[in-house]
């Protein structure tokens, strides 16, 4: 007998408890049924960012760039620097501008060297191009004080303002504080000074350069007298002061030993008019009698307040007891007189010298050596990250402007 209708009804029976199973784990639980209400609420927008946020972040990047235009107008300069020459004839030409790469020529001024220490270590060397007055320094970097390298005369590297400096103030309190600047002035600059009156008189050097003179300014004054003349007998040929004595007495001049010493000649002063000043010359000039005929200067130094002008003539009345004698004639002999006060001829004023403090120039510039615009490639990289911080928000404003436009047309 055959178990066939059995086995159907048990097939039967888990076919039904299969399905009572699936409709119990897919039916959702009590109490979690969807209201099809709320399945027909518009889904809630993602909360979108304050436009003034965007316009903060464009501001901020536009006011770093702005901050950084120097080092990146400096990294699109050429590799090469450009050859400028010399230092003196650069500045004459005004051929030198801040932020370029550029190579000039010029000796330092060695004598007044600084040495700063180095924000992330090291050394910077500080020095000032001669030939560039009170307008031009170089700036190198060195690992230690000592150093055997030579300071070179040929500079390559980016020009940058003098004030640019964080430590502009420091470094010119101290130039004004250790120089001075040296100022050639004539007779006729000086003479002006003299009458203008005022407490600090300005006058024009033999440079342009202006120059304030105070009643305690140093002048260094260098001067000639028309008549006197020094012959000099070398003491290599003349070891005693008879034989230049012998060869003085036939020029037929009045003479006397001059009291300024002198270890290579024997030296007399002579008073001579200019026609009588060609014939001395003219009677030493054989080489073989080793002896020679020159002006005789003087050097004088007196405050700008102890000089004074009369009738074409400068005098200097320091009544200093160190000053060098003069030389006067007394019938058909030289005496020597130390005057109180100096008076000179216009025409014998060589030369008239004073200083002023040192002041760097308000146009004056830095060379770094050892800064290409290769060094600056940090500085793009994050000029470029700028620049799309200011597109990517700027789109931002436009969009939501836009935005903005559209709801209040509807």
């Amino acid at each position: 007998m055959t178990n066939e209708p059995k086995d159907q009804a048990e097939t039967a029976e888990d076919t039904a408890e299969d399905q009572v199973e699936q409709e119990f784990f897919n039916a959702p639980p009590p109490g979690d049924e969807v209201d099809p209400e709320l399945l027909a609420l518009p889904r809630p927008r993602r909360k979108q960012r304050h436009p003034l946020v965007s316009l903060a972040v464009l501001l901020l990047s536009l006011y770093l760039l702005f901050f950084l235009r120097t080092d990146l107008l400096f990294f699109l300069q050429s590799r090469t620097p450009q050859d400028m020459g010399n230092v003196a004839d650069a500045l004459d030409k005004g051929k030198l501008h801040p932020n370029s790469y550029v190579k000039l020529t010029g000796p330092p001024d060695r004598k007044h060297a600084l040495l700063l220490k180095a924000r992330f270590g090291g050394y910077e060397g500080f020095i000032r191009l001669r030939q560039g007055g009170n307008r031009l320094f170089v700036q190198s970097h060195r690992e230690s004080r000592a150093t055997d390298d030579e300071i070179p005369s040929t500079h390559v590297g980016q020009l940058v303002r003098f004030t640019d400096l964080p430590y502009h103030e420091a470094l010119s309190a101290n130039f004004k504080k250790s120089m001075s600047i040296a100022h050639d002035l004539d007779y006729k600059a000086l003479a002006g000074a003299l009458g203008a009156g005022g407490a600090t008189p300005e006058v024009k050097d033999r440079k342009g350069r202006t120059v304030k003179l105070t009643p305690d300014s140093q002048m260094w004054i260098n001067v000639v007298f028309p008549e006197e003349w020094v012959v000099q007998f070398s003491k290599r040929a003349y070891t005693t002061t008879e034989d230049p004595i012998k060869a003085l007495d036939h020029i037929g001049l009045p003479y006397i030993a001059d009291r300024e010493a002198s270890h290579m000649f024997h030296r007399f002063v002579v008073l001579a008019t200019p026609e009588q000043a060609k014939k001395l010359m003219a009677s030493f000039k054989d080489r073989t009698l080793h002896a020679g005929v020159v002006r005789r200067q003087l050097s004088y130094s007196a405050n700008f307040e102890q000089l004074r002008t009369e009738g074409g003539a400068l005098v200097i009345d320091a009544r200093d007891p160190t000053f060098p004698v003069h030389y006067q004639r007394q019938g058909d002999k030289v005496v020597q007189v130390q005057e109180k006060a100096v008076k000179v001829p216009a025409a014998g004023v060589l030369y008239i010298t004073t200083s002023s403090p040192f002041e760097v120039s308000p146009d004056a510039m830095v060379l770094i050596t050892d800064r290409s615009p290769g060094d600056n490639w940090h500085y793009a990289l994050l000029g470029a990250m700028l620049v799309l911080f200011v597109l990517i928000n700027g789109y931002i404003l436009v969009t939501r402007l836009r935005e903005r436009r559209k709801k209040n047309a509807a």
